[in-house]
């Protein structure tokens, strides 16, 4: 086949696919759907149509923006009033272009002409139509970290990927940027800063190590103190057993001097009646028992006060420790632990 059917053929193949391209836009997404056909109004060619007023605003109720419909409204009427404006139906020119002269149009104090018409188009054409973009960020960024560099930062990252998109733009040829004043001096100020970031890194890592070193310190604390609960619980355990063991003899104590003491005045009172001399001084023996078993119960009830008042120093070094600890779990579970042991030894 020669060049000039080659050629030939070519251009009819992407007249093709243009064509069909355009159909299929037309037919099933601008011409079908009720919202993306109102962005039609952004043709030049659309501009003075008078339907395009109500699409402009129904793509600006789309956009998250806090405008005025009524001021949109009379903007764009002045848009389509001004006569300056080229309105043109050139499929070869751009859109961008098209709406970058009317962003420039200032009025009279130097202001732009049409700042919401501005700020609804600009969001409009910075939607994204495609992911092809992301896509490449990506296959970029995988180029980059390769297995012996998959701890770098995401601030390396990112400024390697704006060095490959600032090449790219020299066809990725570094010898053709040329070297300004400016450059040198983003230059520098890229140095200091990541002198800055070399420094603000080191005072947080030894901040961190600081942080560490406290919480170790604490951890040792909490544990030493843990240690001293435990064999202070295990203290006041033994005194509670022995305080109970006390008060149980007591109690038994306390009742064999009772009844002994109330069967020898029953026996010395019916010895009296009968005048038996030898159940007289067996009574008074009895008595004289049971005074010594008063004694005794008077001893025992005296060593219980000293076990109960160990018992509650105890008890009493005890709950400080746990309120500096600050762990109320455990507190609650001793508070009810010693109620419970309270009650059952009344």
């Amino acid at each position: 086949m020669k060049d000039l059917d080659q050629l030939h053929f070519k251009t009819n193949v992407r007249d093709h696919f243009i064509a069909a391209a355009t159909h299929l836009l037309n037919k099933t997404i601008i011409a079908s759907s009720a919202t993306t056909k109102h962005f039609k109004c952004l043709k030049p060619e659309e501009r003075k149509e008078e339907k395009s007023i109500r699409s402009i605003i129904k793509v600006a109720r789309l956009l998250p923006l806090k405008i005025s419909e009524t001021a949109l409204s009379d903007e764009w009427l002045l848009l389509q009033l001004d006569s300056n404006l080229i309105t043109t139906s050139n499929n070869s020119s751009r859109i961008d272009c098209y709406w970058n002269n009317i962003f420039n149009i200032k009025n009279a104090i130097n202001e732009c002409k049409y700042p919401l018409i501005t700020k609804v188009v600009k969001a409009v054409l910075s939607l994204s139509h495609g992911s092809a973009s992301v896509e490449r960020g990506f296959s970029i960024s995988g180029q980059i970290i390769t297995p012996d560099k998959v701890r770098m930062k995401v601030k390396t990252l990112n400024a390697k990927l704006n060095i490959k998109s600032a090449l790219r733009a020299y066809g990725g040829k570094a010898e053709l940027i040329p070297i300004t004043r400016e450059l040198l001096t983003e230059a520098h100020f890229a140095y200091r800063k990541y002198k800055s970031n070399l420094e603000e890194e080191k005072r947080t890592a030894e901040r961190k190590e600081i942080e560490k070193k406290d919480i170790e310190e604490e951890k040792k604390r909490n544990q030493l103190l843990n240690e001293q609960l435990v064999k202070s619980q295990k203290d006041i355990k033994i005194l509670e057993d022995k305080y109970k063991e006390a008060k149980k003899n007591e109690v038994s104590q306390k009742n064999v001097a009772e009844k002994m003491i109330e069967e020898a005045n029953l026996r010395l009172k019916n010895a009296v009646k009968k005048k038996e001399f030898n159940e007289i001084q067996i009574a008074q023996a009895m008595l004289e028992g049971a005074q010594t078993l008063h004694k005794e119960y008077k001893l025992k009830e005296e060593a219980s006060a000293v076990i109960k008042k160990k018992l509650k120093k105890g008890k009493t070094t005890l709950f400080p420790r746990l309120s500096k600890k600050n762990n109320a779990k455990i507190k609650i579970y001793f508070v009810f632990s010693y109620f419970y042991l309270f009650v059952t030894l009344l």
